[in-house]
């Protein structure tokens, strides 16, 4: 048996508790699925290796031995060797080198279409010959040099292209730049562009003043690795909340419908570019969708809470708060006779006095966000 003196018994309470403390430290801590080195042990799996050629795709007729690496189209004067593990460290330095002759391109093709709708290149997945040419090459090579120089710093980009005299131009339209380029591949003004799935939902959540903007976490209540249907009794729950939407689940057998209505890109697949349609789906969402519905009438709530305000105020109100920008006079008598219209029209329904009201504010505030300002980034 044995027995410890009172230093060393001191030093094993010390130890239990840094154990407690660490493996306390373990549960709350962040994990992710990803890829490791090694393999199976005592298999044919146990560790990575050159394969051989499937002659025709059949596994049983091996040809000759290939080793890992780059195919030498892409790779050029320098080859990729690997000499050992999975050759994954190896690639991802070989793609992000400051020589490599596409990746700091692509990049910055990809943050410029974000930001303006469409690339310097219209097709952000083929740099190839089947692909389109850049409008404008030596910008893109400037913006490659640059993003390189700031040491692949995204932040950087966004900073740059969104300070810049081109982003800033304003939607007006110029009859003698259409003629010459109707398509607007030279820049000479901002392109219209509609929100995207995401910023409808913030938008609609922002103007209620309900948008959460907490940090991490996930809202989905399931294991790590636990397979989700997302179809069942239950499910669809995960969406009904008022966090950032880069925060809602993107399941790929029930995408959220909000985000499918307004061409929320497969998850399935890889999308360099999403589409924008104009469908009717989308507007009767605008008009009539439970997310709208819900966030109209909590605004509403909001400027019938304010005594200090008239009809005529109340009106001014929702237009900076939906449009963000001072009303007119003539849209602030338009409203004004909207709300006393909309008000004799739900007289049949048996409604009381304050949710007659409350119905007929809610309608104005659905209108205008139905209208093409609310969607559409001018």
């Amino acid at each position: 048996m044995l027995v410890l003196d009172g230093k060393s018994k001191t030093r094993r309470d010390q130890l239990a508790a840094e154990s407690k403390r660490l493996k306390a430290q373990l549960k709350t801590t962040a994990v992710a699925l990803a890829a490791r080195e090694g393999g199976v042990p005592g298999t044919e799996h146990a560790g990575f290796r050159d394969a051989k050629v499937h002659i025709r795709g059949e596994y049983r007729r091996l040809g000759q031995t290939v080793k890992r690496g780059v195919p030498e189209i892409l790779a050029g004067p320098k080859t990729l060797e690997i000499t050992s593990g999975s050759g994954r460290a190896e690639l991802a330095r070989w793609i992000s080198r400051d020589d490599h002759p596409l990746t700091p391109r692509v990049m910055a093709n990809r943050i410029w279409l974000h930001h303006f709708g469409e690339g310097l290149v219209r097709t952000p997945g083929d740099f190839g010959r089947r692909g389109t040419p850049p409008t404008h090459p030596q910008l893109l090579e400037w913006l490659a040099r640059q993003f390189i120089e700031s040491g692949w710093a995204v932040k950087a980009m966004h900073r740059l292209i969104m300070t810049s005299a081109t982003y800033r131009m304003s939607t007006e339209y110029n009859e003698a730049a259409a003629n010459d380029d109707p398509e607007n591949r030279l820049w000479w003004r901002f392109n219209r562009r509609r929100l995207e799935a995401e910023e409808v939902r913030d938008s609609l959540l922002a103007v209620s003043q309900r948008l959460e903007s907490t940090f991490y976490g996930q809202l989905l209540p399931v294991k790590a690795r636990a397979y989700v249907a997302g179809i069942g009794p239950g499910q669809g729950q995960h969406y009904n909340n008022t966090r950032r939407s880069v925060y809602v689940p993107v399941l790929r057998s029930a995408v959220y419908p909000l985000f499918i209505t307004f061409d929320f890109a497969d998850p399935g697949v890889i999308s360099g570019k999403r589409q924008s349609t104009t469908i009717a789906p989308q507007a009767l969402f605008m008009m009539n969708g439970k997310l709208v519905l819900q966030e109209s009438r909590v605004l509403a709530e909001e400027i019938l809470a304010n005594a200090d305000l008239d009809d005529a105020g109340r009106v001014r109100l929702i237009y900076r708060r939906l449009l963000g920008r001072p009303i007119t006079d003539d849209e602030t008598n338009r409203g004004v006779e909207f709300v006393r219209r909309y008000t004799q029209s739900l007289d049949g329904e048996e409604l009381q006095g304050a949710e007659l009201n409350l119905r007929a504010w809610q309608g104005l505030c659905r209108v205008i966000l139905a209208s093409n300002e609310f969607i559409y980034v001018e």
